[in-house]
């Protein structure tokens, strides 16, 4: 049985830490868009439909979920608007949606911070 000690962790840490960093300090464009990206805009996108009426236990009363499906006039068709919006505020994204989400919140969010490091930070 092979077993690690504290002090070996500890000192692994120590040694590599500097490594840690220049990776993370390098790649720190491409780290943030894949966090934003995958991370915090699908948790944003749900927090916006959950709080737009569209529930786990269906349209909220009084919302602008309930004035939305109101235009439907009663038929909702598969796949319309208002069913994604309310599969996903009931369910959560997909894999497919969350895969989408994540790609599309990438690619913006990279080109942006690129904007941004390339145009204010010399």
């Amino acid at each position: 049985m092979y077993l690690i000690s504290y002090n070996q962790i500890i000192d692994f840490v120590k040694q590599n830490i500097k490594n840690i960093n220049t990776l993370i300090y390098k790649n720190y464009v491409p780290i943030s868009s894949i966090i934003i990206g995958f991370v915090l805009l699908p948790i944003t996108i749900k927090g916006i439909i959950y709080g737009l009426g569209f529930r786990i236990t269906g349209i909220i009363t009084g919302s602008f979920a309930s004035w939305f499906m109101s235009l439907y006039g009663g038929t909702i068709a598969p796949g319309s608007l208002i069913s994604i919006l309310q599969s996903v505020g009931a369910a959560g994204f997909s894999k497919f949606g969350l895969l989408m989400t994540g790609i599309t919140g990438y690619i913006t969010s990279n080109s942006i911070i690129n904007f941004i490091k390339n145009r204010f930070i010399k």
